[in-house]
């Protein structure tokens, strides 16, 4: 399982936490079955597949499906 996180540097918003560093799962990449899946995260912390992005067996490919899917980025 390999974790991509958002890192939010100090100045960045959300504000609650000035002066600090803040990093939030975006997406989570498992290895099953031969083949990369892609997750996403939800309110109670559990994750999900995402039935957009095919199961692919390149890593790469799945990083750029997850950078192009404007599910991920705002």
């Amino acid at each position: 399982m390999i974790l991509l996180p958002e890192r939010l540097g100090p100045g960045e918003k959300p504000a609650y936490m000035p002066g600090h560093r803040i990093e939030y799962p975006i997406a989570q990449f498992r290895f099953e079955n031969g083949l990369w899946k892609v997750y996403w995260k939800d309110s109670k912390e559990k994750w999900h597949s995402i039935d957009d992005i095919e199961p692919d067996t390149n890593f790469e490919a799945q990083l750029k499906a997850v950078d192009e899917n404007g599910i991920f980025w705002v």
